[in-house]
């Protein structure tokens, strides 16, 4: 749980407290959720995601924000500091960058149609706004999805894959 003295509710500033937020190295720091069948959304199930954070400034690398493998879905901050939400074989990327040491909150919502034949939507909000939206989601979203653990911090298909090391997120997470 994040502690707060927000000026403006719903909006994050610069005034989350660290009190209660780990501060993530970026190496071999994160937080292991586990596996639940809700964390799987596999066919029509709508999900979502939503995380505040702050990233360190000066680390641009790909960073795992929440994760669950690039077969299900991840949310990530790219090299140029701009986030990405990637579900059903659809990756949106915001327009704005992001990785400047401010809070911000990341919302992602993966809606697939329930027709079939028909085209899903993938929403990502950031900061209270629709930062980017695609509306070609797979039909009847996706199929097997993952049974690895979700993460807070990185995905559990990079933490020890030495091809890929270093997708861990460096700053803080919190109210994933």
């Amino acid at each position: 749980m994040c502690s707060s003295d927000l000026s403006y509710p719903g909006f994050p500033t610069g005034g989350l407290s660290g009190t209660h937020i780990p501060a993530l190295s970026g190496v071999n720091s994160w937080a292991d959720v586990g596996y639940a069948a809700a964390y799987n959304p596999i066919g029509a199930t709508p999900f979502s995601v939503t995380a505040l954070f702050r990233g360190n400034p000066t680390d641009a690398r790909a960073q795992t924000i929440v994760g669950h493998t690039t077969s299900s879905w991840r949310l990530w901050m790219g090299a140029t500091g701009n986030l990405e939400w990637q579900i059903a074989g659809t990756t949106l990327t915001s327009s704005g960058i992001y990785n400047d040491g401010d809070w911000h909150q990341i919302v992602a919502v993966y809606s697939p149609a329930s027709t079939p034949g028909v085209t899903g939507t993938n929403l990502l909000y950031v900061d209270g706004a629709l930062d980017s939206s695609v509306s070609s989601v797979s039909t009847n979203g996706f199929a097997t999805g993952s049974t690895s653990d979700v993460m807070i911090g990185a995905d559990s298909q990079y933490t020890n894959n030495p091809e890929v090391f270093g997708q861990q997120f460096a700053g803080q997470i919190c109210e994933v």
